[in-house]
């Protein structure tokens, strides 16, 4: 998940389901990692899978990604298929992360001082051409034209690429019409409505998730 585990409070919906959440090393007060070596996405999602296998958490999981954290929950599906019951990506990241600029800009994850350095060309095919294993799946994106730093072509490619990850799944995708990329903050119960649906299709043994144009619409979002 994006930012710190308690951010998250207002959007984890009450759904009788177990939930888990947790802060990646060198976030959210977190200790840093022994090694501050570039990490692609695969070492991200090798992280992942030993923090759940040490938790008291049960797979299969449903997971909930945002931002960075939707490409490492991508590159989990790849990793252990069989230990994904669904998915929910909020405005995940671009798999290169080169919007706005900031193309040659190191990224990092979490505090600049410890944290490692995101190696975002490696396995940025796994993630971009990622199919989730036949798993309900919604995907959620912030309102066109935000951030304003970036360009109308970028913003473009990052709706575009959204489009691309729900159409291969065959999975909605919900189109906030006011929320930033912070959707947690801004567009709780929206997220809050995608984790329950997703929930709801595994107990149902659904493997695709359908949501109607009048709960998207109250929730002040729209179906692409």
């Amino acid at each position: 998940m994006g930012q710190t585990s308690v951010d998250w409070g207002d959007a984890l919906p009450s759904t009788r389901a177990a939930i888990w959440s947790f802060n990646r090393p060198s976030c959210g007060g977190a200790d840093p990692r022994r090694h501050h070596e570039p990490m692609p996405y695969s070492a991200f999602a090798a992280e992942l899978d030993a923090t759940l296998e040490a938790s008291p958490a049960v797979g299969p999981y449903v997971l909930v990604g945002h931002s960075l954290g939707g490409l490492i929950a991508l590159a989990y599906t790849q990793r252990r298929p069989g230990m994904v019951a669904g998915i929910v990506l909020v405005d995940p990241s671009f798999p290169h992360m080169d919007l706005g600029g900031r193309g040659t800009e190191p990224k990092i994850d979490g505090d600049d001082r410890t944290g490692n350095p995101i190696d975002v060309d490696t396995d940025a095919g796994l993630v971009a051409t990622a199919v989730v294993p036949g798993v309900p799946a919604v995907v959620l994106s912030r309102a066109p034209g935000w951030p304003d730093y970036i360009s109308a072509d970028e913003d473009n490619r990052w709706h575009a690429w959204h489009s691309d990850l729900a159409t291969r799944w065959g999975a909605p995708r919900l189109v906030a019409e006011t929320a930033g990329h912070q959707m947690q903050h801004d567009a709780p119960s929206l997220v809050g409505y995608a984790i329950s649906q997703v929930v709801q299709c595994v107990r149902d043994g659904q493997r695709s998730v359908e949501v109607t144009i009048e709960d998207v619409a109250a929730l002040e979002a729209t179906i692409r």
